[in-house]
């Protein structure tokens, strides 16, 4: 396992209901309109969002990151790679 990764198990069917694993991705800031903060994900350009301060922005722009993924595991679409990255295929259950 990566360290710093942690996966709960359901005792019942041995099925995976959380993995964690922290990754290191960068939020870009830029000055918008009428005061506004804008803020996106380099590593994820979909994943962009606002606040009125840089806080309020990276809290919004971080609930933009997770409704992103989620829609691609719906929608079965790939979701992009960052740079850099390796792909592996893992399967696993997910029960919310």
């Amino acid at each position: 396992m990566v360290p710093g990764a942690s996966v709960t198990v359901s005792s019942q069917a041995g099925t995976v209901i959380c993995v964690t694993h922290p990754v290191e991705l960068s939020v870009i800031y830029s000055q918008g309109q009428d005061g506004w903060v804008l803020a996106r994900i380099h590593e994820f350009p979909a994943a962009m969002s606002q606040g009125r301060t840089r806080e309020e922005a990276r809290d919004n722009v971080l609930d933009a990151l997770r409704e992103l993924v989620f829609s691609y595991l719906e929608e079965g679409e790939p979701a992009p790679v960052p740079p850099g990255a390796t792909v592996e295929g893992l399967h696993v259950t997910l029960t919310a």
